[in-house]
């Protein structure tokens, strides 16, 4: 099992975030609607899907065992 520090953690999150953003930055409505790679969903709903971890991991602690 590997051990990553709580900062390696956040900052590769913070780059994962940063390229998510700067690949969405310019689409367009239409583009925002086309389906995903996932069956039934838009690239909106992919992509909220992606970014909405940050939600879930929010305050999350890494364990010491």
């Amino acid at each position: 099992m590997h051990s990553y520090s709580r900062q390696s953690l956040i900052d590769t999150t913070e780059a994962c975030f940063t390229e998510i953003s700067n690949l969405c930055a310019d689409l367009s409505d239409e583009e925002w609607t086309v389906q995903s790679l996932c069956p039934d969903w838009t690239a909106r709903q992919a992509i909220g899907h992606a970014v909405g971890v940050e939600d879930v991991i929010s305050g999350w602690e890494i364990s010491t065992d």
